[in-house]
């Protein structure tokens, strides 16, 4: 069976079928984010009974899996939407990356699935509810000393992905809190969701330009093929644009 998609192009059952597949990839990676933090918090709660990186380690290798597919996944995307706005040739490349996502998935289907439900039930009441508000506010106060902390470290300041792993903390840990409760006010919410949509564009592109090094990188010297370098460079034209605009937002 043919389907159409919403602006009436035709799309295929195995590409409807792929789309399905990574809907469900990321809403089980959003369960074990939800667990990370939960982990987080039995720690911070509970130090002496409780290690983050222990009550995660159930969960650690099939999360790392899914987050090699989801790089995989953004880079063909970000990379088909660059060929297209850029007007270049895709050529082997594409292919390149179709056969570590086929060779990542089927990795991923050999693995077992962590049994998230469990978790859940087990530890659902270990934090007490009438004092989560509070200890999810000191977890958000210490995230924001160390990110003022880390602008006097010129390695962390001008690192974005670190950047962006703690706007995400802060994210995850505003999101727990009651409305009445929130930290900041819905504009500044909203402005901090923009920006780590933008953060995350930039990585994604940063994730591609390592797939191209690779790709590159099994080429001997002087046969790279002549098409790779102008793909690289509309990669960083990307990113660059994704920079100019980030100045606007952050001002």
């Amino acid at each position: 069976m043919i389907a159409l998609s919403k602006n009436g192009t035709t799309v295929f059952p195995n590409h409807t079928a792929r789309r399905e597949k990574e809907k469900e990839l990321h809403q089980l990676r959003l369960r074990l984010k939800a667990i990370r933090v939960q982990c987080f918090l039995l720690e911070f709660v509970y130090p002496k009974r409780y290690l983050s990186k222990s009550l995660f380690t159930p969960f650690r290798e099939y999360y790392q899996q899914t987050s090699r597919l989801r790089d995989l996944t953004v880079a063909l995307h970000r990379f088909r939407k660059i060929c297209r706005k850029h007007r270049l040739p895709s050529n082997g490349f594409q292919n390149y990356l179709w056969q570590h996502y086929r060779e990542e998935e089927k990795h991923l289907q050999r693995l077992p699935i962590p049994d998230i439900a469990a978790f859940e039930q087990q530890y659902r009441n270990e934090l007490p509810t009438e004092e989560l508000t509070n200890i999810v506010t000191q977890q958000l106060q210490q995230v924001m000393e160390k990110v003022l902390a880390a602008h006097m470290d010129p390695e962390k300041s001008g690192n974005l992905h670190w950047q962006r792993k703690q706007l995400k903390k802060l994210i995850y840990l505003n999101q727990l809190l009651p409305e009445e409760r929130s930290v900041w006010d819905e504009s500044i919410t909203t402005k901090l969701e923009i920006l780590d949509e933008k953060l995350g564009a930039w990585h994604d592109l940063q994730v591609l330009l390592q797939f191209i090094g690779r790709f590159a990188g099994q080429h001997s010297r002087g046969h790279t093929p002549a098409w790779l370098p102008r793909i690289a460079r509309a990669v960083i034209t990307e990113q660059v644009r994704i920079l100019e605009s980030l100045k606007e937002l952050t001002k």
